[in-house]
């Protein structure tokens, strides 16, 4: 069976709260896996996802990044994405650009 983010994170207790690593491989159902992300609800540091290729590296883009995340790398077919506020909690160890700001 298959359980959605919320019910995961309501039965560990981490509703609201940030999770450091979500990786999601599932066969070719990511998109509609992320689609239904509590965003509001939980906040995952970074997030590695495999993608595939083609519009689907969009399609990611489209949902991640408006919901706060930056691709920071593709590594064959997956796609690590990090919060922006991942970046503040390492203040001095990154430069400082005005994009990776809250």
């Amino acid at each position: 069976s298959c359980l959605s983010f919320e019910s995961v994170f309501a039965a560990t207790g981490s509703a609201g709260a940030t999770v450091d690593l979500v990786v999601v491989r599932v066969g070719r159902d990511e998109l509609d896996l992320f689609q239904g992300f509590p965003f509001d609800g939980a906040t995952a540091r970074v997030v590695v996802v495999n993608v595939g290729k083609g519009v689907r590296w969009l399609e990611f883009d489209s949902l991640l990044l408006p919901a706060g995340y930056l691709k920071v790398a593709v590594v064959g077919s997956d796609a690590v994405f990090v919060h922006r506020s991942a970046f503040t909690q390492m203040a001095g160890n990154i430069p400082d650009w005005p994009w990776l700001r809250d």
